[in-house]
């Protein structure tokens, strides 16, 4: 209806959703870089806790690793101490306790692979064991800051009702400045669409456009608008 009226009338169409476009997307790129500054933060720090206590879980399972050993060893040389033993004088328990410590054994060795191999851990030659350095390259801290990056992407950033009213009044100056150079008259000549939307959106519109002796124009096109439409 609108685009009818400014076609018919050789007015300017005002239309929000077309003028607001590049504050939108202004607005919409401050808030991706804002989500991607505070998540590098964030999970620096996160990733930095995880590889120290992920260390000591390393350290804690080397040395159980090693109290396992040193018992299946004793258990050995005791076994070579003692004499023979006949069936059913406890050799299959004996057995079947070695078997659970080498299962332990492994599973112990299994975690410990799996975090040296996750957060790239290495040993000096003392065996002791080194941390990696945590900067905002490391491939964890990039994996869960680009997942944040994307999910601020997909999230529509709502402008304020002031930045809406810039806008309008910016779009207003250009057509009234566009009548100067032509020898029009300044005000009318422009109808707006799309907007306002909401009741915040309209009460910031009242107040800013009454300043600029606008306000009775703007609504007289409006009203007309909506009768013709009503129609």
């Amino acid at each position: 209806m609108c685009k009818m009226l400014c076609d018919h009338y050789s007015a300017s169409l005002l239309d929000m959703n077309v003028l607001a476009s590049d504050v939108r997307e202004t607005e919409q790129q401050k808030h991706v870089d804002q989500v991607r500054d505070d998540a590098k933060v964030t999970f620096l720090n996160q990733i930095r806790e995880q590889i120290q206590s992920a260390a000591q879980l390393v350290i804690e399972s080397r040395t159980r690793r090693a109290m396992i050993a040193a018992e299946m060893a004793e258990d050995g040389e005791l076994e070579g101490n003692q004499p023979p033993t006949t069936i059913g004088e406890g050799g299959e328990s004996e057995e079947s306790t070695m078997q659970e410590k080498i299962i332990q054994e492994k599973e112990e060795l299994e975690r410990e692979n799996d975090l040296i191999k996750k957060f790239g851990f290495t040993f000096d030659e003392e065996g002791q064991i080194i941390l990696p350095e945590i900067t905002e390259e490391h491939p964890l801290v990039r994996e869960q800051v680009e997942r944040v990056t994307v999910e601020a992407r997909n999230h529509e950033v709502e402008i304020s009702p002031e930045m809406y009213c810039s806008v309008l009044e910016e779009a207003i100056r250009a057509v009234i400045t566009g009548h100067q150079t032509q020898g029009d008259p300044e005000f009318g000549g422009w109808i707006l669409d799309n907007f306002p939307l909401t009741r915040d959106q309209w009460t910031m519109m009242t107040e800013r456009l009454i300043s600029c002796l606008l306000l009775t124009r703007l609504l007289s096109l409006m009203i007309l608008t909506q009768r013709m439409e009503s129609c």
